[in-house]
């Protein structure tokens, strides 16, 4: 299993470049914001930026 970490300030940019590596290097699969993203397509998790302040979802 290979591992491609991204890290930087909110806003620049850190989703919109997973998707392009993932596309560039045919990754199926990528985490981000907490939420599991399969081809594309959000299949499990909670965004933490949708989370409330209590932690209810």
């Amino acid at each position: 299993m290979e591992i491609i970490c991204l890290v930087g300030k909110s806003g620049t940019g850190k989703s919109y470049k997973a998707m392009q590596v993932a596309s560039t290097y045919n990754i199926d699969c990528i985490i981000d914001d907490g939420l599991l993203i399969y081809k594309g397509k959000v299949v499990a998790g909670v965004s933490a930026k949708r989370k409330n302040k209590d932690g209810s979802g």
